[in-house]
């Protein structure tokens, strides 16, 4: 059986959850940033700047949510067997980081179509194992607390994200909402590679 992590005691909880589900909140409110950011601006980058016609974009986003939607089932039978859910998500967020500046650098749609496929299929990955990590870590009367308080973060991103994406591509150019989405999606990485670990400890830090 899996080793679980310990739930964290009255010294390691912010915000009235476990510092790790707090931490992973802010991975995702960053993570989503970054993909807010930029899928606003996807059609307007693959039929404009790309100059790919309607239905090639069609194709990118039916490719990029059907490899998403498929990863979701398979990522949480996959953390079940192995027994093991941080590196799925510790994976899924640095695909998800990759595929930012890929999809900037994009020459042509074909391009393009692979680092969307990439961007979800960091999304599809990550989603069943992080949720399960966040209810290891919370005990089971504080679990609506710590879910709600993760959407929260999560929510904040569609109130500004996308009114930053267009001014940054009105008064800086095409590539800067990517640039910063990039930044955005790395440092959402960076937190939960190396903050998460330090604080997990024994069997749970390989969980």
């Amino acid at each position: 059986m899996a080793a679980v992590p310990p739930a964290a005691g009255p010294s390691e909880r912010i915000a009235g959850v476990n510092c790790n589900v707090f931490l992973l909140g802010v991975v995702s409110f960053l993570a989503d940033t970054a993909g807010e950011m930029i899928y606003p601006l996807i059609p307007l980058f693959i039929t404009v700047t790309l100059g790919a016609p309607a239905s090639v974009l069609g194709l990118i986003e039916g490719v990029a949510e059907s490899v998403a939607s498929l990863l979701r089932v398979v990522s949480g039978w996959l953390a079940d067997r192995l027994g093991r859910s941080k590196p799925l998500v510790a994976l899924g967020y640095g695909l998800a980081a990759l595929a930012k500046p890929l999809l900037a650098l994009a020459p042509a749609w074909p391009f393009a179509l692979i680092a969307r496929a990439v961007d979800r299929t960091g999304k599809g990955l990550r989603g069943a194992p992080r949720d399960a990590l966040i209810a290891a870590w919370t005990p089971e009367g504080e679990r609506g607390h710590a879910f709600g308080l993760c959407s929260a973060l999560v929510g904040v991103t569609a109130l500004v994200a996308s009114v930053i994406a267009g001014v940054l591509w009105d008064r800086v150019g095409p590539a800067a909402p990517f640039l910063y989405g990039s930044i955005a999606a790395l440092l959402a990485a960076a937190f939960l590679w190396f903050l998460l670990p330090a604080r997990t400890s024994g069997a749970s830090a390989a969980s």
